[in-house]
């Protein structure tokens, strides 16, 4: 579809407007802003597709709801069509469509637009009608509908009517339609294939790794690092036993120390307590007895203080004897005490030998284990000495010791040996490249020389030229002539005739499908070095799970198995997949070409047959010139061999120099330009050869002074040497396990040595160096009596010192009352004011007062004893109570008090920590698992080794994948995206050439000239403008193809440009135009009008027509 002209009676700014379009190549529709240029293609949008049902509300007097209306004209295969679409209540409208004849072709606009509209006559009918037109309306389906396909609103808007804000919209791309157009709808078998074995590789590799999973890499891999970082901490262990030993004893110490100070501290608190309960009465007492001393001495007492003071007297004697005996009964215990004898130097290491004693059982355990790891050492050893043995005379352990095993050294043997046979297999490569070559080279020679025999010396340019000049001659008779010749009065002959030619064409035809698909078996390189790699990696898997399920684990030697089955499976099923088709299709032209030659030889038959008799006269009827060379030339069509009849009077080749037609001469000239272009390729590849030997040298010398630095003897054997170089790290590991053992035996050796020289030197120490020949077990049982002996005595020692005590404190007692005896005397007499009886009698007038006064001293006394009786053990000066200070005496109490609670915490503290110090050395004592994490290390490491060989399979065959992904992605792509790559190019000046998308994801990716891929955010906003308008370019290709022809709406949409990608940009459309497409390139700027105008485009100036339109000033 072209549009030829638009008719707008009202429509946005525009009213009565007549304005015709040239419907080939570009046209420039250019006006100022607020031109109506945006209106005009909404306008040609809405008689497509319908108005907008409503129209954007602004200030513009058209802003408001009015009727649009209007028509387009155009052009649509061959013939002129009005499409008609009026809205007079603002919603899409109602259409029509009619057929014009060319008295409606517009007249008033100027002759230089006319001359592009070619109006054309439907039929020579309507020519003579033309001027009795009557206008007819049809259907939408009739003629809209015919006009615009299947093509829906969204995808015009979104492919064939672009302003800048569209072009820079990439989302219009992402549709569903534009989308699978752009990316192509299906991957293919092979895509497809290429996925699911990519897929199936990933999620082989992610179930290796998955955390979720048990027993996958991640699990393995923390437990072997905490089996690990375990049996690290075990001579941790070690430390923290002597550590844990030693807080003990420090706990023990500092205990005794804060409880013999607690007890000094709750002493002192009990005496000051108790001084603050006895100073109040005796400070009531002593103001009594000041008053008692104020009052006159008295001469007469009554008589009932004579009584009292004789009493006193009798008390006091009794208390005197008391004390005497308990005195003398505490001198007898001091003395039994001292007569108990214990050794001194048993009691000063009877805290070491209770150490000792304490880790008996340790003890024993270690001299246990050091007695198997003698015996672990011994066997290691004798393992070490066999390995050492099979490795031959010329290895000694001294030699292997020094051999260097390690990963780096491994890696390094491995990098040389990887390189030597990579110059071997690159010699080998080159070598059989050139023996092709030669043998290439023979084939076509052998060839060259057998053609140059049948010729009979006749260059082959020569032979080419005459066969041009026999296929050129003008005596040449068709086919169906010579027939006619052969026999034109028996139909049945002439007929089998015919038949016979036909199915030797035929038999031609289909051996040259042969031919042609024969080749088609043989696999492209690349092909079978993927199914190479898949079989030997198969093979690799199968032979190693056989050996590691004899050998170790017959669970992974099935799976390795199984894996190298599936690898050389797929390698099988890959090859049979491609060759199959080829092979049905050879099949079935083999079973035709065997079918055609059998109806051939029954038409030969036949035609004998029915010739027979009268084959003299059949061969001389055709051609009276046949006796001359005995066939009759004929040429079957235009360009194809002579043929002729034979002495059987069938066809055949009309000379010995026909042997050779056009296309076989022109063969034999290419091969023979192929065998000069090999012969000059041989010397660079005898000179590569000749490089890759030099490498090998190269190799194989790097290869044995790698061995020789690593301690190995030479040898070009790869494979004996890794066998050499297994061995050699089995008995280096045998060695390190050897070393272990006895580092282990030595450990524990000395720890017993350590324990028996303390043993040795207590024994100095008690001068007991008779024991030193006992076993420690022995030792342990003497020291356990001795001690126990030790305890008896110091516990009986102890009692005697406790009674002595106790007696003394008795004693103590008594003095205490025979003092207070000796003061109530005292005082009696002090209270009589006398010194006898006779004086205190004489004083009797103030008894009365003395005996309130000794009253009330006694009820005080009284209270203060009972304040004396709640702790006897105590003893009160009254120099301490005279001293007495309240305040100060609270301070001192407080003082106490926190210090005895300070002193009871730190003590319940240290009895926690010496618990758990106890618990922890018990455990340790007891702890039996380090040989249990050796042994779970080692299963780990095992399965550690099963399944990263796995994942490293997994991660290799999908590398090979990817590889092919990669290549098919760029050579298999929609035609879409290769039309726009061509755009592209063009549009960029060469700069990028390449527009492709990747597998399964709907993004593109743009290659440039040096092989850069890049993304659409990576390229610059000019260049992404430039990409997007070659997809819809190439986007309109593909939909004209399909019938829809749709003109090409632009809007400004190279203002972003620089005036170089412009131009360019501006030629590329133009050229666009030229191939049969109309674009419409509407712009406000003259810089982009000159550039289309210059190129001889079709310019339309608005401002011509601004009588049409209806505008607001400003």
């Amino acid at each position: 579809m072209k549009i030829t002209g638009l008719e707008i009676e009202q429509f946005g700014p525009w009213n009565e407007l007549s304005l015709p379009i040239a419907h080939e190549g570009l046209t420039v529709i250019a006006g100022a802003n607020e031109s109506g240029k945006s209106a005009l293609r909404r306008f040609i949008r809405g008689v497509l597709f319908g108005f907008p049902s409503e129209e954007p509300r602004g200030f513009e007097p058209w802003s408001r709801r009015r009727p649009n209306i209007g028509a387009l004209r155009v052009r649509h295969r061959g013939r002129l069509l009005e499409i008609r679409r009026a809205a007079h209540d603002g919603g899409q409208g109602l259409v029509s469509s009619r057929w014009l004849a060319p008295a409606n072709a517009p007249t008033t606009h100027g002759s230089s637009l006319i001359e592009h509209c070619d109006w054309e006559l439907e039929d020579e009918a309507e020519s003579e009608s033309a001027h009795d037109y009557a206008a007819t309306t049809l259907p939408l389906t009739d003629a809209l509908s015919e006009v615009l396909g299947d093509l829906p609103e969204k995808l015009f808007d979104q492919v064939f009517s672009l302003g800048l804000r569209e072009l820079h919209e990439l989302s219009n791309l992402a549709d569903d339609e534009v989308a699978r157009a752009i990316h192509g709808e299906t991957l293919g078998p092979f895509g497809q294939t290429l996925l699911g074995a990519r897929d199936e590789m990933s999620d082989n590799a992610a179930r290796l790794w998955d955390t979720a999973r048990q027993n996958a890499l991640p699990q393995l891999l923390a437990r072997y690092e905490q089996l690990s970082d375990q049996i690290a901490a075990q001579e941790k262990r070690l430390h923290r036993y002597g550590e844990l030993v030693r807080l003990r004893r420090h706990h023990e110490r500092r205990l005794a120390e804060l409880q013999s100070r607690r007890s000094q501290v709750q002493e002192s608190l009990r005496g000051f307590t108790h001084i603050e309960r006895v100073w109040m009465p005796w400070q009531r007492l002593r103001n009594l007895q000041a008053e008692l001393l104020r009052l006159p001495r008295i001469d007469d007492f009554p008589e009932g203080g004579i009584a009292r003071f004789d009493h006193i007297e009798q008390e006091l004697q009794t208390a005197l004897k008391c004390r005497e005996a308990l005195i003398g009964e505490a001198k007898q215990f001091h003395r039994d005490a001292k007569k108990v004898a214990v050794p001194r130097e048993l009691r000063r290491c009877s805290a070491a030998m209770r150490g000792l004693l304490d880790q008996r059982e340790h003890t024993g355990r270690v001299e246990e284990r050091a007695r198997a790891a003698h015996a672990t050492a011994k066997s290691q050893k004798e393992k070490l000495e066999a390995a050492v043995q099979s490795l031959g005379a010329d290895w000694t352990l001294a030699k292997l010791e020094a051999l260097d095993t390690s990963v780096a050294a491994h890696y390094r043997l491995v990098e040389k040996a990887r390189q030597f046979r990579r110059a071997v297999s690159k010699r080998n490569k080159w070598k059989q490249r050139l023996i092709h070559l030669s043998q290439l080279c023979q084939q076509q020679s052998d060839e060259l020389d057998a053609a140059a025999k049948k010729l009979d010396g006749i260059s082959l340019e020569s032979a080419l030229r005459r066969a041009r000049q026999r296929r050129a001659t003008p005596n040449a008779i068709p086919i169906a002539r010579a027939l006619s010749t052969i026999s034109s009065e028996d139909p049945e002959i002439e007929h089998l005739h015919s038949r016979i030619i036909e199915l030797e064409q035929r038999r031609v035809s289909i051996s040259r499908q042969i031919e042609r698909l024969e080749p088609r078996l043989i696999l492209p390189k690349w092909v079978l070095g993927v199914l190479g790699f898949f079989a030997v990696g198969g093979i690799v898997l199968a032979l190693l799970g056989l050996a590691t399920g004899f050998s170790s684990n017959a669970i992974a030697g099935a799976a390795y198995a199984l894996l190298g089955t599936v690898c050389g499976g797929l390698a099988l099923s890959l090859k049979l997949h491609f060759e199959q088709q080829v092979r049905d299709s050879l099949d079935a032209m083999s079973d035709e070409l065997r079918e055609n030659e059998a109806r051939l030889r029954e038409s030969r038959e036949t035609w004998q047959t029915l010739t027979g008799a009268e084959s003299n006269s059949s061969r001389h009827t055709p051609c009276a010139d046949a006796s001359a060379h005995g066939m009759c030339g004929l040429q079957i069509g235009s360009g194809e061999q002579s043929v002729g009849l034979n002495s059987n009077g069938l066809l055949s080749h009309s000379t010995p120099e026909d042997e050779f037609n056009v296309e076989e001469l022109e063969r034999l000239i290419e091969l023979k330009r192929d065998l000069a272009s090999n012969q000059q390729k041989r010397a660079p590849r005898r000179d590569r050869h000749d490089a890759a030997a030099q490498e090998l040298t190269a190799a194989r010398q790097a290869w044995c002074e790698t061995l020789t630095q690593l301690g190995l003897p030479e040898s070009v054997r790869v494979s004996e040497t890794f066998d050499l170089w297994q061995r050699l790290a089995a008995a280096n590991e045998l060695l390190k396990a050897f070393q272990s053992a006895e580092a282990d035996f030595k450990r524990h050796l000395e720890t017993v040595q350590t324990t028996r020289s303390r043993i040795v030197e207590i024994l100095h120490r008690l001068n007991r160096r008779d024991l030193e020949q006992r076993t420690t077990a022995e030792v342990f049982q003497i020291w356990d009596q001795e001690l126990q002996q030790l305890t008896a005595t110091l516990q009986e020692r102890l009692r005697l010192r406790r009674e002595e005590r106790r007696r003394r404190a008795e004693a103590a007692e008594y003095s205490e009352k025979i003092e207070d005896l000796r003061l109530q005397r005292s005082a009696l007499l002090r209270q009589g004011c006398a010194t006898d009886r006779d004086d205190y009698a004489r004083r009797a007038i103030i008894v009365e007062r003395h005996h309130e006064l000794l009253d009330q001293i006694d009820a005080t006394k009284e209270e203060l004893s009972s304040a004396g009786r709640i702790h006897p053990e105590l003893a009160i000066v009254e120099d301490d109570l005279a001293r007495f200070d309240a305040s100060q005496h609270a301070a001192q109490l407080t003082n106490l008090r926190r210090e005895a609670q300070e002193a009871d915490d730190e003590i319940e503290r240290l009895h926690e920590e010496l618990g758990r110090a106890r618990h922890e050395i018990e455990q340790l004592e007891t702890d039996d698992e380090p040989c249990d994490w050796l042994l779970d290390r080692e299963i780990v490491r095992s399965q550690i080794t099963t399944l990263a060989e796995e994942w490293l399979a997994d991660e290799w065959a999908g590398q090979a994948i990817d590889g092919i992904r990669a290549r098919y992605e760029r050579i298999c792509q929609p035609g879409i995206l290769a039309a726009a790559s061509r755009y592209f190019a063009r549009l960029t000046a060469g700069k990028y050439r390449t527009l492709w998308t990747p597998l399964r994801h709907r993004s593109l990716r743009v290659d440039d000239a040096t092989g850069t891929t890049w993304r659409l955010d990576q390229l610059s906003g000019s260049t992404r403008e430039l990409l997007l308008l070659a997809i819809r370019l190439a986007l309109i290709d593909d939909f004209s193809r399909r019938g829809v022809d749709l003109p090409l709406l632009l809007d400004d949409v190279l203002l972003t440009l620089d005036p170089a990608r412009a131009a360019v940009a501006a030629s590329e459309l133009i050229d666009f135009a030229k191939s049969g497409h109309q674009v419409l390139f509407f712009t406000c700027h003259p810089h982009l009008t000159s550039l289309f105008t210059n190129a001889g485009c079709a310019n339309l100036r608005l401002s011509q027509f601004s009588n049409a339109t209806e505008r607001l000033a400003g």
